[in-house]
């Protein structure tokens, strides 16, 4: 742990800082998989839905200016929300930062949809954008709801052309997407950006039933035949090494627990009751977007 930690910290000098920031939740998507905390949507649909509901501190006050003093000091700034090009606190902190003498680099997490493409090429401080990206086309507009997938997608080019943004993409598995990650790493591979890397749903305390004890025994082949060929194309891949095994790795580890792990009835009946309730108060549904899910899931 100690090496981990030299190794992560090597390059701070002794009185150098590294913050983390989270103006609020706002937010222009109301992803799946996401939870009140993290998007105002969501927060909103939850309570249409009359879903239990926790954003204690969500909407303290918040004032950019309170860093000032140790504003110089400051090596990285990260910058999660809600949606950072989205929420007024956040382009304001954005404003003022630019306008200081130190830029510190900056980690921004964004949905891609509202990217501020030119300040991001204005900036003076290195920038390193975080799209998270599930799924692609109509799958990826019922994933992370309200998006439109051409603004997304035209926004995740136009960052890669830009010289001084390094761009990452980060991708929540969950049985939402496990269908359509074959097509986004066909999309990203062209140009596989520098990291890549895998979240699980699951994980959240909001979607712990967004796993594969979610999906019925019998349709677990079917999920494995959309999975087999994501493995198949990473190792061929001219990717970095590391980069190629922590994508495998992902990948496969949904295969094992898909083989091993029994199927939760409880689970089940969870996922299809909340792609109900979401999709009622949201007024879409599923089939629509995501037939393939709609078959593995049993959804009526």
């Amino acid at each position: 742990m100690r090496l981990n930690g030299d190794a992560a910290y090597s390059h701070y000098a002794q009185d150098e800082l590294v913050l983390e920031i989270r103006p609020g939740n706002t937010c222009n998507l109301a992803c799946q998989t996401c939870w009140p905390q993290a998007s105002s949507r969501v927060t909103d649909y939850y309570r249409k839905a009359k879903k239990t509901i926790d954003i204690k501190g969500v909407d303290s006050v918040w004032d950019a200016t309170t860093i000032l003093p140790v504003l110089p000091r400051v090596k990285d700034i990260i910058i999660l929300g809600g949606e950072p090009f989205y929420d007024k606190k956040t382009l304001g902190f954005l404003s003022w930062l630019s306008q200081q003498s130190h830029q510190p680099n900056l980690t921004i997490f964004t949905n891609g949809s509202v990217v501020d493409v030119e300040w991001l090429a204005n900036y003076a401080g290195k920038i390193t954008l975080v799209f998270s990206l599930d799924a692609v086309g109509v799958a990826a507009e019922y994933v992370r709801f309200g998006c439109k997938w051409a603004d997304v997608w035209a926004n995740y080019q136009r960052c890669l052309e830009i010289d001084t943004i390094e761009v990452r993409v980060n991708i929540t598995t969950s049985p939402y997407n496990y269908a359509y990650i074959l097509p986004l790493v066909e999309q990203l591979l062209p140009q596989w950006p520098k990291v890549v890397s895998w979240g699980i749903a699951s994980q959240s305390s909001n979607s712990l039933f967004m796993c594969e004890s979610a999906i019925p025994t019998e349709k677990r082949t079917t999920v494995i035949a959309y999975l087999e060929p994501v493995v198949e194309l990473l190792s061929q891949a001219n990717i970095d090494h590391m980069q190629k095994i922590n994508a495998i790795n992902a990948i496969t580890s949904i295969v094992s627990n898909l083989n091993a792990w029994p199927y939760d009835a409880d689970k089940h009946k969870q996922m299809l009751d909340f792609i109900q309730d979401m999709d009622q108060v949201k007024h879409v549904d599923i089939q629509d977007y995501c037939p393939e899910v709609v078959d593995y899931l049993g959804v009526n």
